[in-house]
């Protein structure tokens, strides 16, 4: 684990990390970088333009009186009046800046925003969000896919961060805080990119019940897990239906952090189909990245890890549905008409719209045995939202004014956006059956929000339910690997969201 060190002192490393952004002290900072360097200033004002993640090197003068060797400079992008600086970029930049170098630093290093660095004008309101980014940042950039490989990666020397402040802090003051979140967070985040970035040979159902058992044991969870033919026996026929075609047999994990003291309670239901071919309406084109089919449960395991972690005082109940879609004599075919733990039977027009079926029958466990405050599902839903929305964000469904509008604002926070897609009920009649009480699909047209309405119907009628179809966020090309990877979409959002539910906003 990477160490954090708060010093309202400059006192610099061997390298020092300076950030700045595109705003009218840029040319002073960097003239000051310059004379601390016992460098000139021409070179960097006419090569150093601070766009985001831009990034320059240089090695100070010899034997430099501070012992700084090498000072990377790196870009936050543009600022103006009516777009400041965002924790979320420092975010970002600092991961893209410990990923790129994390096997050449030097054991120490040092983050400036005391001297010359853009953070030097921050408030002291505005530092813990800061912090947080620079921590949290780093942990990710540490991350590592190729766990598998049989040569290992490059030793990483770099483990602590000491990061200069214009204020002085103490133990639990909020900067300190968001040091400690950023931890918990990022673990929380490291734990879904391993767990989303894995083939469904080293990562099934029972795995799922595995990993929920051992958040449990880190944190102080209550779990309950029914494991293959216990799922039918509880009545959980939809979930049952679409995983007993696989020799993996689904399992059913029921997550709860209740603390002594809480005034509100969310309950959290994730998309785990570990692997998805299609059934027998089989995907005839992109069938390898179906691993990911499981991220909206990935999710929301991180997303109860997180707050559990951060003692929040409210009560969470995660239920994590898992199984595989897979082809066999015992698999579910098209027309099969199944019963729910609802009670509504349902036609099955495609098995390929598995994802529904099976998360109808956590929503229904989960709004019959639980009364919480809030409902909030992930899933990996529908290309259709990816159609809509492009890479660009996730779709969202709700009636809940108030909770659409509160997801909205905390996704642009975030940078984990969210965009509503509508829940009118002009597209129930897609859904009706003449032999069952639904079908779990529709047609081509509207393919997310009908999706959507199927779900509405196991919820209870649940009021301040939120449905997010993430198809094309959990898992994307990035400059962290060379092929697509996880992403953990939705674990800050959701963590943001029980944070402010703690702050009464």
């Amino acid at each position: 684990m990477l160490h954090f060190k708060l010093t309202q002192e400059f006192q610099p490393a061997e390298v020092l990390v300076v950030l700045l952004a595109q705003d009218p002290q840029l040319k002073e900072n960097l003239a000051a970088i310059a004379s601390f360097a016992h460098l000139t200033a021409d070179d960097l004002v006419a090569n150093f333009k601070a766009e985001k993640k831009d990034s320059t090197a240089f090695y100070t003068a010899h034997q430099h009186p501070t012992g700084v060797k090498k000072i990377y400079l790196l870009g936050l992008g543009e600022t103006k009046e009516d777009k400041p600086l965002s924790p979320e970029a420092v975010r970002q930049v600092m991961r893209s800046f410990v990923h790129k170098n994390k096997t050449t630093l030097p054991t120490v290093i040092s983050i400036d925003c005391l001297q010359f660095s853009s953070l030097k004008q921050l408030s002291a309101a505005q530092l813990p969000a800061f912090v947080e980014a620079l921590a949290g940042g780093s942990l990710l950039g540490l991350y590592e896919i190729g766990k598998y490989k049989q040569e290992p990666p490059k030793p990483v020397a770099f483990d602590t961060l000491r990061i200069h402040l214009a204020v002085k802090t103490q133990a639990n003051d909020p900067i300190e805080k968001s040091i400690d979140k950023a931890k918990v967070v990022a673990v929380a985040q490291l734990r879904v990119f391993d767990m989303v970035n894995t083939p469904s040979n080293r990562f099934t159902p029972e795995d799922f019940a595995k990993t929920a058992e051992l958040i449990g044991s880190e944190a102080s969870i209550n779990v309950k897990v029914f494991r293959g033919k216990e799922v039918k026996e509880q009545n959980l026929h939809a979930l049952w239906s679409v995983g007993k075609g696989s020799e993996n047999l689904p399992t059913f994990s029921i997550l709860e952090y209740k603390p002594a003291h809480f005034t509100k309670s969310i309950g959290l239901v994730g998309k785990g189909v570990n692997f998805d071919t299609g059934g027998y309406n089989i995907k005839t084109q992109g069938m390898a990245p179906m691993k990911i089919d499981m991220a909206g449960a990935a999710t929301m395991l991180g997303v109860m890890e997180s707050i559990a972690k951060l003692q929040l005082p409210i009560h969470v109940v995660c239920i994590i549905p898992a199984c595989e879609n897979m082809i066999s004599g015992n698999a579910y075919k098209p027309s099969d008409i199944i019963d729910s733990y609802a009670g509504y039977t349902i036609e099955v027009e495609d098995t390929d719209a598995e994802g529904r079926i099976m998360m109808a029958d956590a929503l229904a466990y989960l709004t019959k045995n639980y009364q919480t405050d809030y409902l909030l599902d992930i899933a990996t839903l529908t290309g259709a939202s990816i159609i809509s929305l492009g890479l660009k964000a996730g779709a969202m469904f709700t009636n809940n004014e108030e909770l659409a509008t509160k997801f909205y604002d905390l996704g642009q926070q975030t940078e984990e956006k969210v965009w509503r897609l509508p829940l009118w009920d002009d597209y129930a009649d897609a859904l009706k059956s003449d032999m069952a009480d639904v079908k779990n699909y529709a047609n081509s047209q509207a393919g997310s929000v009908t999706a959507a309405k199927f779900l509405e119907k196991f919820t209870n009628k649940h009021p301040a339910w939120v449905h997010f179809d993430v198809a094309g966020m959990c898992w994307m090309d990035s400059e962290f690997a060379k092929t697509r990877n996880a992403t953990a979409f939705g674990v800050r959002l959701m963590v943001e969201f029980a944070e402010s539910l703690v702050a009464g906003k």
